[in-house]
């Protein structure tokens, strides 16, 4: 359990209620060691609790190379009837980017795939709030991101949520990209400090 962390906890559960209206999104950043992962795991939970759909992802720098690494973690799980919705085109390029199939001769790569993304979220939310959830945001890979920051920055009024957890001196690209607005509220950024000798338990 959490030790701690009130005032966090308590904006979690403001920003849960929030994603009811529309798109919001949030960055904890802060130093290594500093409790960044331990606050995600507690908003993954709350999320959770609410009933909500999560899309969890948690890379590592080994993963920061390999192209739609967090895309596939996101993603993978995703129900089949996500794809039969799809237009054909958007489906065969999602299957390829989760290494679920190969892309047939003379297509268009994976050009498509950020409108495909944007379409799957449209989808989810449209039964329920759903939060794409990211620890380690500094080490996702940069493919993902791109194609990410494409679909979640041209969300309006879905009920998406996105919780990115990073160290605040490197950044990620996806963080960068929420920076600028998301769905007309800004990016907001919480600087994790170290917990407050009141709130430690012995």
């Amino acid at each position: 359990m959490l030790v701690g962390r009130k005032l966090e906890r308590a904006r979690f559960e403001e920003l849960l209620d929030m994603v009811e209206s529309g798109p919001v999104a949030c960055a904890l950043e802060g130093t290594p060691g500093i409790g960044k992962t331990a606050l995600w795991r507690e908003f993954v939970g709350a999320a959770r609790r609410r009933g909500y759909q999560v899309l969890e992802a948690a890379p590592s720098e080994p993963d920061a190379v390999l192209a739609f690494s967090g895309l596939g973690d996101l993603f993978d799980r995703i129900p089949d009837q996500v794809f039969a919705d799809l237009p054909e085109v958007q489906t065969q390029a999602l299957r390829a980017a989760l290494l679920l199939s190969e892309l047939p001769d003379g297509s268009r790569d994976l050009e498509i795939l950020p409108r495909a993304i944007l379409r799957v979220l449209r989808q989810l939310s449209a039964a329920g709030p759903v939060v794409v959830a990211i620890d380690n945001e500094q080490w996702l890979d940069p493919a993902s991101a791109r194609v990410l920051g494409f679909a979640l920055s041209r969300l309006r009024d879905e009920r998406v949520m996105v919780i990115l957890a990073g160290r605040s001196e490197e950044g990620g690209a996806l963080a960068s990209e929420l920076g600028g607005g998301f769905g007309g509220r800004r990016l907001e950024r919480v600087s994790v400090k170290p917990l407050p000798m009141a709130e430690v338990k012995l």
